[in-house]
């Protein structure tokens, strides 16, 4: 009876550790599928020269620069000194504040009613931006830390820019 319970016991962790794979797999597809998605559908409703009016706006490209990688990094950092937090969850929030933009961004600006025009506009912005400053802040602010600008721009031209692009097209 021993030896059947202990069997037993080792089936459900391995059930489990495969389902968890499973699940972890389905995630990672469905993440994948939603941002691309998401940004196909944001450059499908784009109208390019409203867009590009986006960048030509020195006040919009001034306060999107300051905000995405002087003000939200800063935030961060300061977050992390200030609360009690364990060090990977402090570097965590610094890496994140070191990224400025989600894929989420045109659900959120078509909810609030916003310019998906100057989303996009802002996207261009933060995933150029995120490309070169990343490899540059992280070595300075995370001891031990490096990252190549590949590493960086590789997922943002095939998950971001690429579908925003084919939608635009």
């Amino acid at each position: 009876p021993g030896e059947s319970a202990e069997s037993l016991a080792v089936c459900r962790v391995g059930a489990r550790a495969e389902m968890t794979e499973t699940l972890s797999i389905l995630l990672k597809i469905t993440v994948v599928i939603f941002m691309v998605g998401n940004l196909l559908e944001l450059g499908l409703r784009l109208d390019l020269e409203k867009a590009m009016a986006g960048l030509r706006d020195v006040r919009f490209v001034t306060l999107s620069l300051l905000w995405a990688f002087v003000l939200c990094p800063a935030l961060a950092y300061a977050l992390g000194v200030v609360l009690p937090l364990s060090e990977p969850y402090a570097m965590g929030l610094l890496l994140l504040g070191l990224a400025p933009c989600a894929p989420l961004l045109p659900g959120m600006v078509d909810k609030a009613h916003g310019d998906v025009n100057y989303a996009a506009s802002f996207m261009l912005l933060a995933s150029a931006g995120t490309v070169i400053y990343m490899p540059l802040a992280v070595p300075l602010l995370v001891k031990g830390l490096t990252v190549s600008a590949w590493t960086v721009a590789k997922p943002m031209l095939l998950l971001v820019m690429i579908p925003l692009v084919v939608g635009a097209a």
